[in-house]
């Protein structure tokens, strides 16, 4: 004991020695506990979720050569769950071509999806490529651009991921007066506002 340290008087010093005992008796009946308990645990997600004909959730049907997966886009959050979802092409589809809007879980499944076809919507094109275009029509709903044989096609979409109009971009067609080169959608991509007028380019 330091010399500076004041002595314990009798009665307190019998109440902690009790204590001390107290506490290391109740020590010494508790089970052996995990730090973290199972239960409360939460499983990974996993390193990657393949996507297609009867696996990571997917339910639509696929053709051997509809090409699933030939591009692939991000749509953001389309459906407003807080998790990010998917648009995936696959060009050779026999109803002129397809675009699949994939609503996906936070494991990477997918929770639900919707079809686009070219011939679904009479675009007069077989759908190729395809990208994001954000909400070009200021209505809340996100919509897409596509790329089909010599056009390019914008798709505004309805909040449950149907087409509610489109507009072809090739010679002539939507304001476009330059010869259209062979091969003008095959592949598309979202510029942002390049022209700072508040309109996305493409």
């Amino acid at each position: 004991m330091s010399k500076h340290a004041l002595p314990l008087p009798p009665l307190a010093f019998a109440l902690l020695l009790t204590a001390t005992d107290a506490a290391a008796q109740r020590a010494s009946q508790a089970p052996d506990r995990p730090l973290r308990s199972a239960e409360t645990e939460v499983e990974p997600p996993p390193l990657f979720q393949p996507i297609g004909n009867g696996s990571g959730g997917f339910g639509g049907a696929l053709a051997p050569g509809d090409q699933f997966g030939s591009h692939v886009a991000s749509l953001g959050d389309f459906n407003g769950d807080g998790v990010p979802d998917l648009v995936v092409s696959a060009p050779g589809e026999a109803d002129g071509g397809a675009l699949w809007l994939l609503a996906l879980r936070r494991d990477g499944s997918v929770r639900a999806q919707r079809k686009i076809t070219g011939d679904g919507i009479g675009c007069g094109c077989s759908l190729r490529a395809v990208d994001g275009l954000g909400d070009l029509d200021s209505d809340g709903v996100i919509d897409l651009i596509a790329g089909a044989e010599d056009a390019a096609v914008v798709l505004f979409l309805r909040p449950n991921g149907t087409v509610r109009q489109h507009q072809r971009i090739a010679t002539g067609e939507g304001g476009y007066a330059r010869t259209t080169p062979a091969y003008l959608g095959i592949s598309v991509t979202r510029l942002g506002d390049l022209d700072a007028d508040g309109v996305q380019v493409a």
